[in-house]
């Protein structure tokens, strides 16, 4: 985590910046969440599942206000796919096409090629072969945020109209979590602990990353 933090920092975010995360279930995604929080960065995971269109405007839009300025993602983080009962989902066409079709386009793109397929070319001058940075990046010092600095943007569904980007500050909610973890849920430090959502639903935000991570539990990530 702290490795990938530098290089997130390395290629332009800092703290109040926006990253981008498009990722399957798989370890990487939460490295890069945690990553972000240990710079003071605000991702904005987006559930794997949705297409180009439903990936575009949740990109456009995910602005963060710097100074009177606002500022939109600075790098995406991907996958070279997903995988789900009986079928493999290829990320890297649906993000293309959504950066084809949206207005902003982000300064670089960091994919993870999962293992034991051929890797997916990369875009020169923009895309960022993940094993490659990682082998030669330097660890990142934790930067302090005030409690309510924002932690995440999180875009509801849409299904009952546009979705609206939920942002959730941090120092609150990682209280909550933690307590929550013991007070309603009665684990103890050590257990391990399984929630059936996605990282892309605030259920998998909460009680798949930050909440047992917070409270000393291991947690099970199912793709």
């Amino acid at each position: 985590v702290s490795k990938l933090a530098g290089v997130l920092v390395k290629h332009g975010v800092k703290k109040g910046d926006t990253v981008v995360i498009y990722m399957p279930m798989i370890p990487q995604a939460m490295y890069t969440m945690l990553a972000c929080a240990r710079i003071g960065a605000i991702h904005s995971l987006i559930f794997g599942g949705f297409a180009s269109r439903e990936l575009s405007s949740r990109i456009d839009h995910a602005k963060t206000l710097t100074g009177r300025i606002f500022e939109q993602p600075k790098v995406v983080v991907t996958a070279s796919f997903g995988i789900e009962p009986g079928r493999k989902v290829e990320y890297i066409p649906l993000l293309e096409e959504a950066l084809r079709i949206g207005q902003h386009k982000p300064d670089k793109v960091l994919i993870y090629n999962r293992p034991n397929m051929e890797p997916v070319p990369l875009a020169p001058g923009r895309d960022l072969d993940w094993d490659e940075e990682m082998a030669k990046a330097q660890s990142h010092d934790c930067v302090p945020v005030l409690s309510e600095h924002p932690l995440y943007i999180l875009y509801t569904s849409g299904t009952t109209g546009l979705p609206k980007g939920v942002v959730r500050p941090t120092g609150g909610y990682a209280v909550m979590l933690n307590w929550s973890m013991s007070s309603v849920y009665g684990l103890k430090p050590g257990e391990v602990w399984w929630a059936a959502s996605d990282l892309g639903w605030v259920v998998g935000h909460s009680y798949i990353c930050y909440g047992p991570l917070l409270h000393g539990n291991t947690t099970v990530l199912y793709e």
